[in-house]
């Protein structure tokens, strides 16, 4: 479902969280305070533990599997943050975020 940046509140507050959100734009300071209003909901929903990962050339995107697979020691559940940043996923990025996708860990919620 695409939303806009003004939809998003009131898509939480409707709907609650999915799984993955994408979030993409022109405006840095829009997609700043989208993932500010995903963090705030997240950590409303017991989200405690955030883990960002920074993709950059030679990323190795067995991180996010890596990921996926770790459970917290901290929080039952965890926000996934992945900033593409630029960078295009790639090959090996584009597969790995579909395989993340279709099987998303239970305790962990996504955001690109």
């Amino acid at each position: 479902m695409k939303l806009k940046a003004a939809q998003l509140s009131n898509h939480l507050k409707r709907q609650g969280l999915s799984s993955i959100y994408l979030l993409t734009g022109d405006e840095p300071l829009q997609m700043m305070e989208c993932a500010d209003i995903l963090r705030s909901f997240a950590r409303q929903q017991g989200f405690n533990e955030r883990v960002v990962l920074t993709v950059e050339s030679k990323f190795d995107w067995e991180n996010l599997e890596e990921q996926a697979d770790s459970f917290s020691l901290f929080a039952n559940k965890r926000l996934l943050e992945i900033r593409l940043g630029a960078q295009s996923p790639g090959k090996d990025g584009a597969k790995a975020l579909i395989a993340y996708s279709d099987n998303p860990p239970p305790d962990a919620m996504k955001s690109n």
